[in-house]
């Protein structure tokens, strides 16, 4: 194969070792983790407010004021999920391209050495023909 990198096999182990090396970088993503969430904390949050209500008030006389805040806080949190998500996606699909390419490289080396082999076969063959007079050939 043309432009491929040729030599010992030592070589070629630390090109793997060098493609695995970036591959590594940064370690593994592991799974997915989301940011807590002190679900606690938001219930005391919002029992305050309740209590600021006037006394035997309802809701629904302030124009849904605290279910509107607890409906923004909602968001807010599954906002902020999907901003961690969107992160641990770009880390992983840095690892699954990185992965891509060792496999590509590593096919490119399989077809090259391969090929090697099967020239090197023929050269034997032929250097048997030429030392054992008449050619056998070997049988695939």
């Amino acid at each position: 194969m043309a432009g491929m990198t040729r030599g010992t096999p030592s070589r070629v182990l630390s090109g793997v070792r060098r493609l695995l090396g970036r591959f590594a970088q940064g370690g593994s993503p592991g799974p997915f983790r989301p940011q807590p969430v002190d679900a606690e904390a938001a219930r005391r949050d919002i029992d305050r407010y309740v209590d600021r209500l006037a006394p035997d008030a309802v809701d629904e006389g302030t124009g849904y004021a605290l279910d509107n805040l607890i409906n923004a806080r909602a968001d807010g949190w599954l906002a902020e999920l999907a901003v961690h998500y969107a992160e641990y996606q770009v880390r992983v699909e840095r690892h699954l391209a990185a992965a891509d390419a060792v496999v590509a490289w590593q096919g490119g080396l399989t077809r090259y050495y391969y090929q090697r082999y099967e020239d090197l076969t023929l050269a034997h063959d032929f250097a048997h023909e030429q030392l054992a007079g008449g050619y056998q050939g070997r049988a695939r």
